[in-house]
């Protein structure tokens, strides 16, 4: 007889527990290194007693660099519509957005710590909207009905660790806190005897555990908390809620992914090794360098802490060596011979550790791009076309992080925007600037609402975060004018076409970031001008009083930004999508 094979029966739940385990077991050597990365940016200031010998802090430097140039403030995003007529919906739609990234703060809570994140390891953000059972442990900055972006720490974070990237993922999520008592209330009395207290709050790399292990059981915060985990599931398209491994199996809640496709988790990174999910954050590679230059910098501070100068006298010359000691700087002494004392010097930095250093430092700012052209920190070439060529060519070698997060803040939009469209309780205020007038107050709700959600491309825009920064786009903006729009203007009118002041006022307005220039930009009777065929100008065009006509035209020498715009226009060859206004 053959005999029976036996299969283990394992419950979903405990399938799961076992997964995570992989995956944190996959990610111990990341986390290691993650927590490496951390000690060198905080250069010993969590540790106590002295500093320790960091003295050159490239990692910081770094990204004191790359984060600022990837982003600074809220984004300014644009919502477009297929369908002509729900135009002004889309522009409402697009005021309610801004006003929720102004109102969460979203540079400064949510984009810009991912960014800082993904510089040591991965930035990953998980988004919805607020619940009324959320708020209780979700923080003061959550409101009911309202769509947030949450910071997710790597140590938090789990996934699928036999996928190959994270469209493959079959499950991923992140481990949170809750006050125990009100955990045992809101997942039922079932669940209450499962749900034990849990002091353990930092992560491996977090300050705390860097200055020391003091995340151990006798860590007491004011309130008693329980750490849980949140799954979700895409094919299911649900979120479990579970207990940590180290607890029993079991499935505590189950609730259904009210926002679209792709579930909450955007995970930023940058550098990702074949079939892995796991990225390689830039900072990762600055490292080898960063402890080169600083063994350096330190042995050339010992030895000029070693540095030293003593007179020597022979032995019959001690009074005069006596006289020279107590003689001032600057002073005359009387000394019998000159020739018996000496003045010796030891020590002294080697010069050649000048020049290890500063090669160092070049192979450190070529890493990612020119760092140091691309923070302004110092020149490198010889004349400002030079220069402005630099500056093109390592915005450029950035111009891939630049896209990842430009990416990665799209999809957070498009999250947001969904809510928007779907929560029955959304009501946000806005102020809608319309032409001749000085503002409309008009309400985004469900009631208010046009069009259906599949009319709108919500493929939203942050056009302020992109490459070609508002300042580039203004340029060319009236590099266009200058030199076609303007000099084709009659033969145009002729064909029956004619400029909209009104349309490119506001649009160089937008780009400037000038507020309210509706309210002094008026609509008013057309008048006939009788104006001149436009005339390019070479230079300034000189009258008797000596200044300049004041007609339209390139004046002088062009600016910084144009010769920038120029530069960039040559390199590279953008794409019509980029260059159009």
């Amino acid at each position: 007889m053959v005999a029976a094979i036996k299969t283990e029966k394992t419950s979903f739940p405990a399938r799961l527990h076992r997964a995570i385990k992989v995956w944190q077991k996959i990610n111990e050597a990341p986390l290691e290194h993650r927590k490496k990365i951390l000690q060198y940016c905080a250069s010993g200031y969590y540790d106590k007693g002295e500093q320790k010998g960091h003295p050159v802090n490239l990692t910081d430097r770094g990204i004191g660099i790359v984060v600022p140039y990837l982003v600074m403030g809220n984004p300014a995003v644009l919502v477009n519509t297929k369908i002509a007529a729900l135009q002004p919906w889309a522009y409402t739609t697009q005021l309610a957005l801004m006003h929720l990234l102004d109102e969460i703060d979203f540079a400064m809570s949510s984009l810009r710590p991912a960014v800082r994140n993904s510089m040591y390891g991965a930035g990953i953000t998980k988004t919805g909207i607020m619940h009324a059972e959320e708020v209780e442990y979700a923080g003061y900055r959550h409101d009911l009905g309202q769509p947030y972006c949450d910071i997710v720490d790597d140590t938090d974070y789990v996934g699928d660790p036999t996928a190959k990237s994270r469209e493959d993922f079959e499950f991923e999520g992140n481990f949170y806190l809750m006050p125990t008592e009100y955990a045992k209330d809101f997942f039922g009395e079932k669940h209450a005897d499962d749900i034990t207290v849990d002091y353990k709050l930092y992560g491996e790399a977090a300050p705390q555990t860097i200055a020391g292990d003091i995340s151990g059981s006798d860590f007491h915060t004011v309130k008693k908390w329980s750490r849980f985990c949140d799954v979700w599931l895409p094919k299911e398209d649900v979120i479990i809620t579970i207990l940590p491994p180290d607890k029993k199996a079991k499935i505590l809640r189950t609730a259904e992914w009210d926002g679209p496709e792709g579930g909450p988790y955007d995970t930023l990174g940058y550098k990702y090794f074949p079939n892995s999910p796991i990225c390689i954050p830039p900072v990762w590679g600055w490292l080898d360098m960063d402890t080169m230059l600083n063994k350096m910098v330190i042995k050339a501070r010992k030895q000029a802490e070693r540095e030293k100068v003593v007179l020597a006298y022979e032995d019959t010359a001690a009074d005069d060596a006596e006289r020279i000691g107590r003689t001032p700087d600057g002073g005359t002494v009387k000394v019998e011979s000159v020739d018996r004392l000496k003045e010796v010097k030891y020590g002294g930095v080697n010069p050649d550790i000048y020049n290890w250093v500063q090669y160092v430092e070049q192979q450190w700012a070529r890493q990612y791009g020119n760092l140091y052209v691309t923070g302004g920190r110092e020149i490198q070439a010889g004349t400002l076309g030079q220069e402005q060529m630099l500056q093109a060519n390592a915005a450029r070698i950035l111009e891939d992080m630049a896209i990842a997060v430009h990416n990665h803040a799209k999809s957070i939009f498009r999250k947001m925007a969904w809510f928007f469209w779907t929560d029955p309780l959304i009501r946000l205020p806005v102020i809608k600037r319309v032409p001749g007038t000085a503002g409309l107050d008009v309400v985004f709700s469900q009631q208010a609402k046009e069009g259906d959600f599949w009319d709108f491309n919500f493929d939203i825009e942050p056009y302020s975060m992109q490459r070609l920064s508002p300042e580039i786009r203004y340029q060319r903006f009236l590099t266009l004018l200058n030199q076609w729009l303007l000099p084709s203007a009659q033969l145009a009118a002729a064909q029956g076409n004619q400029l909209q002041i009104d349309v490119i006022t506001r649009q160089l307005a937008m780009y400037l970031d000038v507020k309210n220039v509706d309210e002094w930009w008026k609509s008013a009777t057309p008048r006939d001008v009788g104006l001149n065929p436009y005339q390019p100008m070479q230079g300034q065009v000189k009258v008797k009083s000596g200044q300049a006509d004041g007609r339209t035209g390139l004046m002088g020498a062009s600016s910084r930004l144009a010769n920038m715009s120029q530069q960039q226009t040559r390199a590279g060859g953008q794409s019509s999508k980029e260059i159009m206004i």
